[in-house]
């Protein structure tokens, strides 16, 4: 099992010792996916202070460094997931492991009853998107607005106002109307 340490606790030390200015340059070391440009960010870093560069080597940096890290970080190279559950669970860490579940269990219902009270809520009010959901299909619309698609390099299509609205329910699907007939075997699904 890999143990991967909090890239944000590294940081804090790492610019106390050699400065805040350097905290970039940690982070594209620490954040880098390849190998290639883990040592690319590193000789960076060296160019500008070496010390700062020998530290984080000596550092174990296949606990924190994305590129060398045995296992898988999934985006998170920090501790506050744990931090997160650690605050929430502040006082019923405290409980024998039985009474520690069943509070999270009432604390996950209770979460789940007032997000289904707010959708019946936005469904009663005719609106086919949650406010959230809706915002993530505005900014979706507004990224792939400016992606063109050729096929065959013998045409192409601008996405700008162009969504196709499927036929079955009149959802607006953010792809080209070749895809309509994909999109409403994709919504309508019996």
């Amino acid at each position: 099992m890999a143990v991967a340490h909090c890239c944000h606790h590294l940081k804090e030390n790492f610019t106390e010792k050699f400065g805040r200015g350097l905290a970039p340059l940690f982070w594209a070391v620490a954040r880098a996916r390849t190998e290639g440009k883990y040592n690319a960010a590193l000789q960076k870093l060296r160019e500008t202070k070496a010390a700062a560069a020998t530290y984080l080597e000596n550092a174990h940096p296949e606990s924190w460094a994305e590129a060398l890290f045995p296992g898988r970080r999934y985006g998170h190279d920090t501790s506050n997931i744990v931090e997160s559950v650690n605050k929430t669970l502040k006082l019923d860490r405290e409980m024998p492991i039985t009474m520690l579940l069943d509070s999270i269990w009432h604390r996950v219902m209770q979460h789940r009853a007032t997000r289904l009270a707010a959708a019946v809520n936005e469904q009663a009010a005719g609106n086919t998107w949650s406010s959230w959901a809706g915002g993530k299909v505005i900014e979706g619309r507004k990224w792939a607005g400016g992606n063109r698609v050729s096929l065959l390099g013998t045409s192409s299509m601008n996405f700008t106002n162009h969504y196709p609205v499927c036929p079955g329910c009149s959802l607006v699907a953010d792809s080209c109307s070749s895809c309509a007939a994909k999109w409403h075997h994709i919504c309508c699904r019996p």
